[in-house]
């Protein structure tokens, strides 16, 4: 039995990882918590990152488009039917322009044109923008922007305004500027942009439409006539399964040297700005196929081969893995190949996983600079398997500490059954360590034990495969004393 005064363990669990490669758990002594800091997740499948915060002044932004060399970004304000435009947005993220885009201009070119938005110099500059901007996008990304119709509505003088246009419906329209009901749902750390900007919905006379003022007002009782000029602040619906993956503007996609050895554990990424790239399915990566040679049931460490075909052949082109949990969230990103449009890869399945059931993601995908969307194939997934070989090792037991002269600790054990060897662990001054190993007899000489306080130490009895992975036992007890 223990002392008590040596027996005040806490429940956090420390994984101490050797330069073998070897991960063992155990529970030390007398240690500090840390706080976890609030991060985004470094990459996540799909959309659901932007849906945080929707239509609040921390709502994401995402980097779609470039207008005259500016890359433009977008406020996240609806989401899957719910917040700012709602009805339109099933299976879509509604996206606000951060700001202007392009001149200031006219809604119509005289007031004989009336605030019909069907025909309008306001419909031909958003749709203007819409071509020179998103249209390839659109057409890469397998129909990424949704079409909506605009309902043909009148002038309300009282909430909830309109969500309607003078004059004819517009079909299919990809963007489309804000109704005064839209603009007026809009959070206000979003709809104020210190500019002017016309709404779409009809003002009280037919010359007369709704705007947003410079302070983020909807409804000044100004309405400005067709023929004054503001600015354009489009929106648009995202085609929510046109977008593969998500990632932070910076630190997200990172990857080891392309080969076997590429898988980098996914972390949480600091994204105080809440900026988001996309990752969007590219219609031209159809044909990319890939398949896994061999037992679906792995053992950390081992490698798996890997058949691809329909890669890319450019500098900036890769086959990429992605591993997750069952659920969905990215454990470890890598790129496999390079430039390659078919052959086998191996990939090396990391030592830390734990036995469980795991998705392995194989695509296509052309990596592009951090507000710049890559584009991607469909994922070639496997469920997968990860089993460690069914070792009983037995616990070390009876593990004794004794002095052994000056900075001196001889350590002895009972002899595990099975067991290729022993790992040593202590802990000196609240920090724990690897010590080393022997692979032969049942004890061990501490040559650097502190003298002036008691060292800790813990030791495990391990067996090894073929492939050099290491499976370990546990302890019965640890035993502590000084170098004296």
């Amino acid at each position: 039995m223990l002392k008590s005064k040596y027996s005040r363990i806490i429940s956090i669990i420390i994984t101490l990882t050797l330069s073998a490669g070897i991960a063992l758990s155990f529970t030390p002594l007398e240690k500090d918590t840390v706080r976890a800091i609030a991060e985004t997740p470094g990459i996540v499948l799909g959309t659901r990152a932007l849906s945080e915060n929707m239509n609040t002044s921390e709502a994401a932004t995402v980097f779609l488009g470039t207008h005259d060399s500016e890359k433009l970004s977008w406020r996240v304000i609806g989401y899957n039917g719910e917040g700012v435009a709602a009805s339109s947005n099933e299976g879509c993220v509604t996206l606000l322009a951060s700001h202007e885009i392009g001149e200031i201009g006219v809604y119509n070119r005289n007031d004989e044109d009336g605030n019909a938005y069907a025909g309008s110099v306001l419909q031909s500059t958003v749709n203007g923008i819409y071509e020179d901007d998103l249209k390839d996008l659109d057409i890469q990304g397998t129909g990424l922007i949704c079409g909506r119709t605009l309902y043909s509505g009148e002038y309300s003088e009282e909430l909830p305004y309109t969500d309607g246009v003078a004059g004819r419906k517009v079909e299919n329209a990809k963007l489309w500027p804000l109704s005064a009901n839209e603009a007026y749902e809009v959070c206000d750390g979003i709809r104020a942009i210190n500019h002017w900007y016309w709404l779409r919905s009809p003002g009280p006379l037919d010359t007369r439409v709704y705007n947003v003022n410079n302070t983020g007002v909807v409804d000044d009782e100004s309405f400005p006539r067709v023929t004054t000029e503001d600015y354009v602040r489009p929106a648009f619906n995202l085609n929510m399964s046109s977008v593969l993956l998500t990632t932070p503007l910076s630190g997200g996609k990172e990857s080891n040297a392309v080969g076997a050895y590429s898988l980098v554990s996914v972390k949480p990424v600091q994204n105080p700005g809440n900026e988001w790239k996309l990752t969007i399915r590219d219609k031209d990566r159809s044909d990319f196929t890939a398949s896994m040679i061999g037992d679906r049931t792995l053992i950390p460490g081992n490698f798996v081969d890997i058949s691809f075909t329909g890669g890319k052949e450019a500098e900036n082109e890769y086959v990429s893995a992605i591993l997750s949990d069952i659920s969905g969230n990215i454990l470890y990103y890598g790129r496999l190949a390079k430039g390659q449009e078919s052959g086998i890869v191996q990939l090396r399945i990391p030592y830390e996983m734990e036995d469980g059931e795991y998705v392995l993601m194989i695509y296509s995908e052309q990596c592009n600079a951090s507000d710049t969307p890559d584009l991607a194939s469909s994922f070639s997934a496997f469920t997968i398997t990860i089993a460690r070989p069914a070792h009983e090792l037995s616990d070390v037991r009876n593990l004794k500490a004794s002095s052994a002269g000056k900075n001196k600790v001889r350590l002895t054990w009972d002899a595990v059954e099975g067991a290729d060897g022993y790992l040593v662990y202590a802990q000196k001054s609240g920090q724990c360590n690897y010590l080393g190993m022997t692979r032969k007899g049942t004890s061990y000489l501490d040559e650097k034990a502190l003298d002036t306080e008691f060292n800790y130490y813990f030791v495990f009895p391990f067996v090894e495969d073929e492939y050099g992975v290491m499976t370990t036992g546990g302890y019965e007890n640890y035993a502590y004393a000084k170098g004296v």
